[in-house]
C-alpha cells in the first residue's frame, strides 16, 4: 500500500511539472512578436477599409473671424509655472482631474474645434469634414502643412 501512495505522489508531481512547461519554447504554439509581424510578405499590416461613399459633402470653415489679435506676435517662447508637480500625466482615470490636465489637454491639436465666439466647427489638424449618409461614420481632410514640433508631417 505504501508502494502504491509513493506512486501516485510521483504521477501527480510529473504531471505538475509538465503542466508547468514553458510553451513558448514550442515554435507550433508560439504567437509571433510584432517584429516578426512587420517582416510578413503578402499580408496587409493595416485594415482594409471600406471606399468613401461619393455622395458626401465636404464642409470647411474658413470664414469665422480669428479670435487672436491680428497684432499678436506668432510664434516665440511661453513659460508656465506650475504650483506643484502633477499627480499624474493621464487625463483619464485616478488622480487625473487635477489642474495639470488642461495644460496637457490644451497643447493637444484635435481634428477640429469649435470657435469659442461663434460655436461653430473650425478646422485644426483637418481642412474638411464631411458626415457619411448613415450619421454614423465622418471623414477627414488632414491638413497638408501640419506639422509636429520636430517637423515631421502629420500623418492618417
Amino acid at each position: 500500500m505504501r508502494f502504491h501512495k509513493w506512486v501516485f505522489v510521483l504521477l501527480v508531481c510529473c504531471a505538475a511539472l509538465a503542466g508547468c512547461s514553458d510553451s513558448r519554447e514550442d515554435p507550433e504554439t508560439k504567437e509571433p512578436s510584432f517584429s516578426k509581424l512587420l517582416d510578413r510578405e503578402n499580408e496587409p499590416l493595416l485594415r482594409e477599409y471600406a471606399p468613401m461613399p461619393e455622395n458626401i459633402h465636404w464642409l470647411t470653415n474658413d470664414i469665422d473671424p480669428v479670435f487672436a489679435s491680428p497684432d499678436a506676435e506668432k510664434g516665440g517662447l511661453f513659460r508656465a509655472a506650475l504650483l506643484s508637480f502633477p499627480m499624474t500625466f493621464r487625463v483619464v482615470g485616478p488622480d487625473s482631474n487635477g489642474s495639470f490636465r488642461s495644460a496637457i489637454l490644451d497643447n493637444q491639436l484635435s481634428l477640429i474645434n469649435i470657435h469659442p465666439n461663434t460655436g461653430n466647427i473650425i478646422p485644426e489638424l483637418a481642412t474638411h469634414w464631411a458626415f457619411d449618409p448613415d450619421k454614423k461614420t465622418m471623414y477627414f481632410k488632414l491638413d497638408k502643412d501640419a506639422r509636429w514640433s520636430d517637423s515631421q508631417p502629420v500623418t492618417g
